[in-house]
Formats: structure tokens, sequence, C-alpha cells
């Protein structure tokens, strides 16, 4: 063992380069099984002023954390907000359950959110979008 000079600083590095390939092949290893969603369930409707909708989205792959779970606008009609909603998770769960559909307001008749859900790891990959409708009535 040494204990001073350049030989600990030697170590240190050679340590520091094997915890990097280690990454480097973890990092790999992760996109050998691509992140999909393979089941989504989403509210069959929502009240104007009524509590928020679960979602739960089934995945498979392996996913590097945390992972961000969103929904966003396909469409929205005129006078109408439609705002996008992220949520990041950051342990492993499956599936990941989680409350972002709310209506509020006045809504014209058969009216109904149409948007796309996915997930997007912190590595940067996305799942396959999912095109969602959830219908909202006047409370």
């Amino acid at each position: 063992m040494f204990v001073g000079g350049n030989r600990t600083r030697t170590a240190v590095a050679g340590l520091s380069a094997a915890v990097v390939a280690l990454a480097a092949a973890t990092s790999f290893a992760a996109s050998d099984k691509p992140l999909r969603l393979t089941h989504v369930v989403v509210p069959k409707s929502l009240t104007s002023g009524g509590p928020h909708g679960k979602e739960t989205m089934t995945w498979t792959g392996n996913a590097v954390f945390p992972v961000v779970a969103h929904i966003a606008p396909r469409s929205c009609p005129p006078g109408l907000i439609c705002n996008p909603v992220n949520k990041t998770f950051f342990a492993r769960e499956d599936p990941f359950v989680w409350s972002p559909w709310v209506c509020e307001g006045a809504v014209p008749a058969g009216f109904e959110f149409r948007y796309y859900t996915w997930l997007t790891d912190a590595a940067g990959a996305k799942t396959n979008k999912v095109a969602v409708n959830v219908p909202c009535v006047n409370g």
C-alpha cells in the first residue's frame, strides 16, 4: 500500500477510469432493451370542477432514472386551454401511476381531451407516443 506520492494519485486515477468504464457499460446495457409503453389507462370521463383523473402507464425496457411521464395536447378547441403536464418518477415503478387529468370551467357539449402520452428517461430515450381521449362533461 502506498500512502503518498504519485503512486496514490495513479491508483485513484485508475479507479476513476474503471468507474467511468463501468458507467459506460451500464449505459450501453440500458439501451439493449428499449423503453416502451405497453398499456395506458386513462379516465373514462371527467366532470368539470371534479377531482383529478388518474393515468396508469405500464412499460417495459431498461430506463435510466429519473423518468418523466408526459401528456401533451394533439388538438384543442378554440377558446379552451389544453396544457401539457409532466411528472418525474425518481425510482422504478411499474406501472407508473399519476393524476394529471383535470377539467375546469364550462366545456362545450361532447368535449374531450385529445392528447398524447409518453415517457422520457434521463438518457433521452423516449417511448412510443400513445394517443388518448378523455371526455369532460359539465358538473
